[in-house]
């Protein structure tokens, strides 16, 4: 009796020990929430990422390039039909990111909630000093922001001159800027359309040290992880 009991107990420490194991169990979850149970936060995103898409191929598939505070959502499932989710990040229980390479040279985040749904963007072309944004001043022209964050400079010629990080709310002009001691929120005002941003002045600068913003009755994080900076 005891040697069975023996032999039981090896069978099935070599099933348990030596058979290949599935690092998650996805077989009960949503299309969305077995992406999101694939997060990975150590290895880093070059070696993860085998694929770059230009910024103009990341705007045609439902304007995610669009992004923002507009409380306009789509499911990452959409998005990960046509650009694979290859790096994925969890920050917490609640908020996770998507990293993409782009042909420009900048790296691409799609920040998500927890239904895998996307609610904000962002686009890094290296980080901004945090030093050059604390001397901006309510007054102050578009233009200067164009001088300390170069994304806006570089990309408005390539996307019908609708600088990247930006967005109109109700009519209401906001730019967002991730810098190495937190990030910027600044709305504008005396701009009649998109395509005449660089008239408009500043109205409000907003900064967060945890790298949240929040509207539309929700919290946007912004965060990302050192690994991918």
């Amino acid at each position: 009796m005891k040697k069975v009991i023996v032999l039981m107990l090896i069978l099935l420490l070599c099933f348990s020990g030596c058979a290949p194991k599935q690092l998650v169990d996805t077989s009960s979850l949503t299309e969305e929430n077995k992406i999101l149970a694939l997060a990975n936060n150590t290895t880093p995103y070059n070696k993860l990422i085998t694929k770059e898409y230009s910024l103009h191929e990341l705007n045609d598939t439902a304007g995610i390039l669009r992004s923002d505070l507009d409380g306009y959502q789509i499911p990452l499932r959409v998005v990960d039909e046509k650009f694979k989710v290859e790096c994925l990040r969890k920050i917490d229980d609640k908020n996770f990111y998507v990293v993409y390479k782009t042909k420009e040279g900048g790296l691409y985040y799609l920040f998500l909630n927890e239904l895998a749904y996307i609610r904000n963007s962002y686009y890094s072309e290296g980080v901004l000093k945090e030093k050059e944004f604390s001397k901006l001043k309510v007054g102050d022209s578009a233009e200067r922001i164009m001088e300390i964050d170069k994304v806006f400079k570089n990309t408005r010629g390539g996307l019908g001159k609708i600088p990247i990080n930006y967005m109109d709310i109700k009519g209401q002009y906001y730019s967002v800027h991730i810098t190495d001691k937190g990030i910027y929120f600044i709305s504008y005002s005396g701009a009649s359309s998109l395509e005449t941003f660089e008239n408009s002045k500043i109205k409000d600068i907003i900064k967060s040290d945890d790298m949240k913003i929040f509207g539309f009755n929700q919290t946007y994080t912004y965060e990302i992880l050192s690994i991918d900076k």
